[in-house]
């Protein structure tokens, strides 16, 4: 019997062992990019008007802009790029304007680091000292009428950024609705809207924006970045649609809470004065100059001249 089995065991092949064989795999780079692609009009833009300054963001233009993103390794699609770069100057401003812009730029870097040092530590020292007056305007408001505490909306911020500018409510919640049936009695020239005695103004409201507290809110906004404690003051889109090509200088800082126009008159100011007072800022700016502006405030938010 052992003698048949170890017959057997000869018979029967061993089988092979099996070999690893990677396949190869191709190390170079891909010849081709995928195609760009290109702004489409369901992306729910809305050209500015004619004669406004402003160019429309046509497809030549979205696509020169994401050429520019294809190379970043970080981007995940090109729709993640193309979201991204619109939102970082999200006013389209044709090539006259961003030239205007740009030629005012400052080029003081030292001093714009310590300006910055200066809004933050300012706005976080304000929000702290000023958390009192905060919570008592938070009451007075909701008391004396229905809606939100604080008002929010999107104004244009430096080199044309949009952001959401925050102020303590002082009109009624449909005040934006009523604006429209009021513009016959606009009291201001130019494309600001203004008038001594608005219906929509309530009566904490009045009060609130004779002094300026309605604009305390805003230490949040220079908190964050999006503004600084002096700059011109940021405009609506709806306005800067209408601003001549000289006025877009302004846009060359961060918008600010207080400037040369607000301890200057405000409201008593012609527009055409106001932008020649903001450029005179961009243009002058110092440190200096910012700690005079702050100083004036402060008397003029005590006086309340020029404020309705």
């Amino acid at each position: 019997m052992n003698e048949i089995k170890g017959q057997k065991d000869k018979a029967l092949p061993k089988p092979p062992l099996p070999v690893h064989r990677p396949e190869a795999r191709s190390l170079a780079r891909p010849t081709t990019l995928p195609p760009i692609p290109v702004y489409a009009p369901s992306m729910n833009y809305v050209p500015p008007p004619p004669g406004s300054g402003l160019q429309p963001l046509s497809s030549s233009l979205a696509e020169d802009r994401v050429k520019t993103l294809i190379s970043e390794p970080l981007a995940r699609s090109h729709a993640e790029a193309i979201s991204r770069e619109l939102s970082i100057h999200a006013v389209p401003f044709n090539s006259e304007i961003r030239r205007l812009i740009r030629s005012e730029a400052p080029s003081k870097a030292g001093q714009r680091f310590m300006k910055r040092i200066l809004d933050f530590t300012g706005a976080l020292t304000g929000i702290i000292l000023l958390s009192p007056v905060y919570l008592a305007l938070a009451v007075a408001i909701k008391l004396d009428s229905r809606g939100p505490i604080v008002f929010s909306q999107t104004r244009v911020g430096k080199n044309g950024k949009l952001f959401r500018f925050y102020k303590f409510r002082s009109m009624v919640t449909n005040a934006e609705a009523l604006k429209k049936s009021l513009m016959t009695r606009n009291e201001a020239d130019g494309p600001a809207f203004k008038m001594k005695n608005d219906p929509r103004v309530t009566r904490v409201g009045r009060f609130i924006r004779k002094t300026s507290l309605d604009e305390l809110p805003q230490l949040w906004n220079v908190l964050r970045g999006e503004m600084s404690l002096v700059g011109p003051r940021p405009a609506l889109p709806s306005e800067v649609e209408q601003w001549q090509a000289w006025q877009h200088k302004r846009l060359a800082v961060e918008q600010g809470c207080t400037c040369i126009w607000q301890v200057s008159g405000r409201s008593d100011v012609n527009f055409d004065q106001w932008m020649r007072m903001d450029i005179e800022y961009v243009r002058n700016w110092s440190l200096k100059l910012d700690i005079s502006i702050i100083c004036r405030t402060v008397l003029v938010m005590l006086t309340g001249k020029g404020a309705y």
